[in-house]
This record gives structure tokens, sequence and C-alpha cells, in this order.
């Protein structure tokens, strides 16, 4: 892994790997950046209709991120907001934002191993913000900053997108494996993101039937692949898109 930038397959989907550990990353909190930049254009932001974010979106409950510290196997946090996460990744602000307000936000994004032997991946839908129609892990979403404070890793963040995308539970879990931290190389991305791999107890069909009435279901639609069916379609000569940390996750479960 270490020749990651020369990985034909993680370059065809724009996936950077910063680390490739199944030693849980510590997040260590650190002060907020002074963004007077990124301020600004939080302020300016309207959506369609004209309006500014509401109260809610201004509220710093997601994470951001500086950088990931090998040696100590920590990553270096500060609360942002919703807001804040959105306006930073539009093409037309972030190559404009100083280099302290360039930073990334933790998301959290993992592959499930039915009892069958069958990998979970989510179809996205339509009403998602970004990557419609594309494949990505099993499970996917932001770190929240009260349980990532109070944890001090991603794992009850993984638990918790886990129940509201796929109605599995703690009871159902055989076994959690970290798998390394990404980023996305897509222009004006800012996405760090904690690779997982769950194995559940149950069977892939019944997984299936249980996601689709799951609280988060419209976000994507899960599918059931063999190994060797999921290989296929991240090969190089697939057709098929994929998320970066979606194809991330797969690369360093399926040992690629």
């Amino acid at each position: 892994m270490n020749d990651w930038d020369k990985h034909e397959i993680a370059k065809k989907y724009q996936a950077g790997l910063l680390n490739a550990s199944s030693q849980p990353y510590l997040l260590e909190f650190v002060a907020p950046p002074v963004t007077p930049g990124l301020d600004h254009a939080v302020e300016s932001w309207r959506d369609a209709g004209n309006n500014p974010f509401p109260a809610n979106d201004l509220i710093s409950n997601k994470v951001g991120v500086f950088d990931y510290d090998e040696e100590r196997n920590t990553i270096a946090c500060f609360p942002i907001s919703w807001g804040q996460k959105i306006t930073m990744t539009l093409p037309h602000i972030r190559p404009k934002l100083p280099p302290n307000e360039s930073f990334y936000y933790l998301s959290v994004c993992g592959i499930v191993r039915t009892i069958d032997n069958h990998l979970l991946l989510s179809c996205r839908s339509k009403a998602v913000n970004n990557y419609q129609g594309m494949w990505h892990a099993s499970i996917a979403g932001t770190l929240d900053i009260a349980t990532a404070k109070s944890s001090r890793t991603v794992f009850p963040q993984f638990f918790q997108e886990m129940e509201e995308e796929l109605q599995i539970y703690p009871s159902h879990i055989i076994k959690v494996n970290q798998l390394g931290l990404c980023k996305y190389l897509i222009p004006n991305s800012a996405s760090f993101e904690v690779c997982m791999s769950a194995q559940v107890s149950l069977t892939a069909k019944e997984v299936l039937e249980r996601a689709k009435d799951a609280k988060d279901s419209w976000e994507g639609t899960i599918h059931a692949f063999t190994p060797e069916e999921a290989t296929r379609m991240l090969s190089l000569e697939s057709k098929e898109r994929f998320v970066p940390g979606g194809a991330a996750t797969l690369i360093l479960k399926l040992g690629l």
C-alpha cells in the first residue's frame, strides 16, 4: 500500500489512501482555525429559493480535520457546521480559500459482509446531494461532534450508521475491523473517510429486507454481491461508477 499513488484502480476512482491500519485512530480535538473567508461564504450562501442556511445548519455539530499523524495514529479534529461543510466544497469557493481554511470534514464508511459471504454495496439515490447513481460502501455518514468527542473514535458513529441505513444492531454484529483512512482526490472535495468492515450474523436476503425499511433507506438501494462479483465491478475494465470512499474501502477489504 506504500505505492497507493500508483494503484491503478484507486487512481481510476480518485481515491487516495492516507493509511492502511487496523489500529483504531484516536480523534484528538484541537482549537478550530480562524476562517473569515469561509464564514463570509457561509453567510452569503443561498439555495435555489434564495434562502440562507437555516439556523440548525450553522451549529458546529460536525467534525473538521486538519491532518492525520501516522506516528501517533491520531486525527486532529475540531468542530465545524453543516453550512461550512457544504460551502467549503463549492467549486467557486474552495480554490479561493487560504490553506488554513481549506480543511476537510470527517466521515466513516464501511463494507458489511453477511454470514453467507456476500458484500453489501449501496447504489446512491437521486435524492442525495452528490454522487447520485454511483456505488458506495454498505453504509456511510459524517461524524457527529458529540459522538466523536465522547468516544474519540469513529466506532459509535459506524454502529449508528449501520442501524440507520441497514437496521443492523450490535446483536447482529460478529466482528468489526478498521481498514484504513482515505481522502477524495476529486477537485474541490474535502472528505476524509475512515474505512471500516463488519461481519454480521444475517444472510444477504435478511439484510436486504431489513434495509428496505431503514430510517435512511432514501439515501440508496442496498445490493448484495459475492467477493468475485465485487472485484469485477471495481476492475479497470468495469464501466461501474464508484464513490471514492466506497472504492477505497472495497480495495482494502478485497486486498486488491
